[in-house]
């Protein structure tokens, strides 16, 4: 615990509220109203709140955590003030309930002593599992590597915020074989989503336009890391379709909290009969869009000396798709 951090990273207060004094002034006579009181949240790489401080730096309590969360109260961990009990926030920020000793995630509980969920993961993420053995198990917690990779929401993982801020690069060193096919490549990129993070939907170095046929000036990308980044943009999920202009798209959608559907969408323009792609040049088109409406539209060139056979429908499976569509 000698190396807290100066700059609080979050707080919370307490407060002695008017109204309850008065509400219990009966039964406590001695109820004093009291000013606020702040005190400051230490956090570490992953968001453990290893420390709480008062606006003095005085430690008021110090917590020590196992790899999977469980807090550490023997040995030299067991002079920590507040060891076990304190503030109820302690394994990466979330409450954990005094009772059960479960951490509340949003999604679901978790239990730190067994280092699993308590119920099954709930988004369906069919392909990336089965590409993906850490995934394999709907109780793990992190694809069971908890120093690297957090769970902010009980729903997927992430890798913590510290590699996050230092730039953790989309895919891993290794390379596609030659010739691999634009489905080898969906395969690949889904495998390597739990290395990612999209940053809110949009992969960094994509360009936010707001004219549809606008096009960003940045450097172009190839159709591997295209086809990475459009896979980040749905999850590893959902399903891949022919647009009536002859280009393959992902697609994903889903309702939250508010009872709005949300759609992702990730489209590759890259077929030399599309008008659109003569005029603009081959692109990825990555959009998201709320009850229909679009909240985001990022397009980002692709390198046509990159794109292969294969990377847009034949001609006979566009005209199958449009006849489908008007039936």
């Amino acid at each position: 615990m000698s190396a807290l951090k100066n700059t609080p990273m979050s707080r919370f207060t307490t407060v002695a509220s008017t109204a309850l004094a008065a509400l219990l002034g009966t039964l406590v006579p001695a109820f004093a109203i009291g000013a606020d009181v702040v005190n400051y949240y230490q956090l570490d790489a992953i968001g453990d709140v290893m420390a709480v401080t008062n606006q003095s730096a005085q430690v008021l309590e110090a917590h020590d955590y196992l790899p999977f969360g469980e807090e550490c109260t023997t040995g030299v961990c067991a002079s920590n003030p507040g060891v076990g009990a304190g503030q109820p926030r302690k394994f990466t920020g979330k409450e954990r309930d005094a009772e059960s000793g479960l951490d509340y995630f949003g999604a679901r509980y978790y239990g730190a002593k067994m280092g699993r969920f308590t119920t099954t993961d709930p988004r369906q993420t069919f392909i990336a599992n089965a590409l993906d053995p850490q995934r394999w198990n709907r109780y793990a917690y992190g694809r069971n590597n908890p120093l690297r990779f957090v769970d902010p929401d009980g729903k997927d993982v992430v890798l913590n915020a510290a590699q996050l801020r230092g730039g953790q690069q989309l895919l891993p060193p290794a390379a596609l074989p030659p010739g691999a096919s634009t489905w080898q490549r969906v395969a690949h990129a889904i495998a390597v989503i739990a290395w990612a993070t999209t940053g809110g939907g949009v992969m960094p170095g994509a360009a936010i336009v707001t004219a549809p046929e606008a096009i960003a000036t940045e450097a172009a990308i190839s159709m591997d890391e295209a086809v990475a980044r459009g896979a980040a943009h749905v999850g590893g999920e959902g399903i891949v379709e022919i647009t009536p202009k002859g280009n393959y798209q992902f697609r994903t959608s889903s309702v939250n909290e508010a009872g709005e559907t949300e759609t992702q969408l990730s489209r590759f323009d890259v077929n030399p009969a599309d008008p659109h792609v003569v005029k603009n040049g081959p692109h990825l088109n990555i959009e998201t869009h709320v009850d229909g409406v679009p909240t985001a539209n990022a397009h980002t060139p692709i390198d046509p000396k990159t794109i292969r056979a294969g990377d847009f429908p034949p001609a006979g499976d566009v005209a199958a798709s449009q006849t489908a569509r008007r039936q």
